[in-house]
């Protein structure tokens, strides 16, 4: 999985090109991306996929078209190019509060270079420039601002095009966004080690199990349970007093039903009892059932166009 934030170009500004960010949002959930999160109205999406970079951005470009039936130019990059790039600014890049400061984003596949060619040299006495990547970073003095040359390049249109701006706090506010966060494996980790030292094994052995079963297949937290996630939500477990409650979904269960008819069972849910043996061990689950119902779910995954099928 890759961490991309998406930059849409030119939406939401007076009254043209309108995208909502919650349908948007909903939108690539239901297409397959993963962990997806919109910040402010100018069209800023954080999200996971498994698609390489040009692939990742002709899906988006697909989906707006589709849901909201605009051809938006997006910017994609990597949230760890994202973190580079801000993390070489230049010293002098939003430090001078009486001038404005902005992110250029360039397009792929568009180049940071060609861009700053074809804008052609700047007046240092009026605006800098310095790039890293594909982000371009300009600075200029609001009493001369209308003498520089990049205020000027939204008339050419075959350069405003391939970018899309952000003021320079939008611009690190993005880069604080996308920071590394702990893993989600940790939080489980977490999750099982906070339960008592003799179950432990068993939830270990649930985890080991289902990621054999699906070797793609995700894991977070949800609901403050450790869930496991391919597309879509496949399973999650929970442990309670006497038993661990593992939560397949309510198809999963009906097509399981003959041999879950060992287990208390409710729609969706199923409860494997915790039994403790003489040597003070608790005696194992079906594992091999454990597989099966995954697999089954894994099976039955809908394919999202964009994403490629697991």
């Amino acid at each position: 999985m890759t961490n991309y934030l998406a930059l849409l170009r030119g939406i939401n500004v007076g009254g043209n090109n309108q995208i909502s960010m919650p349908r948007l949002k909903a939108a690539m959930e239901q297409q397959g991306f993963q962990n997806v999160l919109t910040y402010i109205n100018s069209g800023n999406i954080f999200f996971e996929s498994p698609l390489e970079l040009p692939a990742a951005q002709a899906a988006c470009e697909d989906l707006i078209l589709r849901e909201f039936d605009l051809n938006i130019a997006v910017g994609i990059l990597t949230a760890e190019a994202l973190r580079k790039a801000l993390a070489h600014a230049p010293d002098w890049w939003n430090k001078d509060v009486d001038s404005t400061h902005n992110a250029i984003f360039v397009i792929p596949p568009a180049a940071a270079e060609e861009i700053c060619a074809f804008a052609g040299e700047i007046n240092p006495d009026y605006e800098k420039t310095a790039s890293y990547g594909n982000v371009i970073f300009w600075s200029a003095p609001l009493k001369t601002f209308s003498r520089t040359r990049w205020s000027k390049i939204s008339k050419n249109k075959a350069l405003y095009r391939q970018i899309t701006i952000r003021n320079a706090n939008t611009a690190l506010k993005l880069a604080e966004l996308c920071q590394p966060k702990p893993s989600i494996s940790e939080e489980i980790d977490a999750y099982i080690a906070g339960q008592p030292k003799e179950i432990q094994p068993l939830l270990s052995d649930m985890r080991k199990t289902i990621h054999t079963a699906a070797p793609e297949i995700v894991e977070k937290i949800s609901w403050g349970m450790p869930t496991f996630w391919q597309g879509q939500n496949i399973a999650h477990f929970a442990v309670f007093k006497k038993h661990v409650g593992f939560y397949p979904g309510g198809e999963a269960t009906g097509e399981f039903k003959n041999r879950l008819s060992g287990y208390k069972t409710s729609k969706g849910a199923v409860q494997f009892p915790l039994k403790q043996q003489e040597n003070g061990e608790y005696e194992p689950f079906d594992y091999e059932l454990i597989s099966d119902i995954i697999k089954w779910n894994i099976s039955r995954i809908p394919h999202k166009p964009g994403v490629p099928p697991s």
